[in-house]
């Protein structure tokens, strides 16, 4: 679909939900929002109000299911328009980091924001970053005889393992998180990698 038709269809969406969101926690991302030609899919990042759990669950609950449920993290709907929408549902807390690394590209979150967070000692799970020496490694046998010759396991998520954490800081900005990083700023146009 091109950018434009997207574009338009993307509002629509993010402005049906916008009354049950947080202010300012409603968010087209991925490649909408770095602007490519052609789009493939929508997604939005956003906050729920407490308060209005359920319309927003109704709301979203009126598009075909692919995967997942409002009540998540996320899901995954078919839209009347015949495109999917990918909803990332998170908190203020960790709002920016989702907003950046769901802006994508998807190689740009994993080679350039994911290893900028490691290197800083830091891991993805799913209550946000959190200290890699407060966390475990929750392991998986390997999918590929190759990697799985030698009885192999790799990691395939972090979950956090003490009951108080070190929290990271709650970002105001892309342009924070990035400073926090470590990593230049890039705007999102130039994130297609």
């Amino acid at each position: 679909m091109k950018l434009s038709q997207a574009t338009e269809i993307a509002e629509k969406y993010r402005r049906l939900l916008e009354p049950w969101c947080e202010p300012e926690y409603c968010r087209i991302a991925g490649s909408l929002r770095r602007e490519c030609p052609d789009i493939g899919d929508i997604e939005i990042v956003c906050v729920p109000k407490s308060v209005h759990l359920i319309p927003f669950a109704v709301t979203i609950r009126q598009w075909w299911k692919i995967k997942g449920e409002p009540t998540g993290r996320y899901t995954k709907r078919r839209l009347y328009e015949g495109i999917d929408l990918d909803l990332f549902i998170t908190n203020k807390k960790d709002f920016i980091r989702q907003f950046v690394i769901r802006t994508g590209s998807a190689d740009f979150s994993a080679k350039v924001i994911a290893v900028a967070w490691v290197k800083k000692g830091w891991r993805g799970t799913e209550d946000g970053l959190r200290l890699q020496k407060e966390c475990t490694p929750i392991k998986a046998k390997c999918a590929s005889i190759a990697e799985a010759y030698g009885g192999k396991e790799k990691i395939i998520k972090w979950t956090c393992s003490v009951p108080r954490p070190q929290l990271p800081p709650k970002w105001q900005t892309e342009e924070e998180f990035f400073g926090w990083l470590n990593v230049k700023y890039i705007p999102p146009q130039q994130r297609n990698y």
